[in-house]
């Protein structure tokens, strides 16, 4: 059984807004960058490595009232970790992120 590994992190994802000539379709591009640690023990050790995000991607907004919106969309990336605080690679490779939520907005 392997140890669980931990992923952690915070990001930001702005936005821009096409405009079309509809009240309540707003397709939409989206850029992401996120600063990331993951952690996990390797022979009774606790090491951690931390890593970047850069994905790309977009989405579309559907008006279901004047400030509530459905928020369909989805980014596809890259992510790279340093070396583990113990020593090994932290790894690399690509990401798929799919969303499907509600956002508030004034429109």
């Amino acid at each position: 059984i392997a140890d669980p590994l931990t992923l952690f992190g915070v990001f930001v994802e702005p936005r821009y807004v096409i405009r079309t000539s509809s009240d309540v379709f707003f397709p939409y591009l989206a850029g992401r960058l996120a600063f990331l640690k993951q952690s996990t023990t390797v022979a009774g050790v606790d090491v951690s490595a931390s890593g970047t995000q850069f994905n790309g991607g977009g989405g579309v907004l559907y008006g279901l009232t004047n400030n509530l919106l459905l928020d369909l969309g989805g980014t596809f990336g890259a992510v790279s970790f340093g070396s583990f605080s113990g020593g090994g690679e932290g790894g690399s490779g690509t990401n798929v992120v799919f969303r499907i939520g509600i956002s508030g907005g004034i429109r």
